[in-house]
């Protein structure tokens, strides 16, 4: 490896431990996020608002790009929206948070929240498809391309309680059971 090299890898392990270390997550040797709390003044400001754990929310992912497609997530600080209002959240109240793209799914967990005219305030969201968002497997390192920008996310007071790496499962939507995959199909017959 040339010292170069070797000098841009070690100032990238140095950039992550700060982050890291900044941010209060830590993260597992694969790169994923570990599961963290939700402040607990963040958890008071949601419930002024009406806002529990456990709630749903259809977000924007990531404001740069537009509303619905394929979307390009960087590894990093994310900034999405309510796509439609919630409780006493507008629709486009602003969504501040981190973007993690390691493993087979993608984390964004939301930390605060901007109603339109007032200033931010503590929030605890993610991004909810069984804990994260699946990605395109050609996704180059740092990026995840993800079907649509528009998601649902889940108001939580603790992030991460579902473990990305896990399996995860599949819903079908099939007309009649005999449509489904073979070893879906026999599995339920057993």
């Amino acid at each position: 490896m040339s010292p170069r090299r070797r000098l841009y890898l070690l100032a990238l392990g140095a950039l992550a431990f700060l982050f890291t270390a900044c941010s209060g997550v830590r993260l597992r040797p694969d790169g994923t996020p570990e599961p963290q709390d939700c402040p607990r003044e963040a958890l008071d400001a949601m419930a002024r608002l009406g806002i529990h754990p456990k709630d749903s929310l259809t977000v924007l992912v990531d404001e740069r790009w537009g509303d619905r497609g394929a979307t390009r997530l960087e590894e990093g600080p994310v900034v999405g929206y309510l796509d439609s209002s919630h409780e006493q959240l507008p629709e486009r109240t602003r969504l501040f948070g981190q973007v993690w793209t390691a493993g087979e799914m993608v984390t964004v967990r939301y930390y605060e929240a901007e109603v339109p005219g007032r200033s931010r305030m503590p929030f605890c969201a993610e991004v909810d498809d069984s804990g994260g968002q699946v990605k395109d497997p050609s996704s180059p390192r740092g990026v995840a391309i993800i079907q649509d920008n528009v998601a649902n996310a889940r108001v939580v007071a603790r992030y991460g309680e579902v473990d990305p790496s896990r399996p995860k499962g599949r819903l079908y939507i099939y007309g009649d059971v005999e449509e489904l995959p073979p070893d879906v199909r026999d599995s339920l017959k057993k």
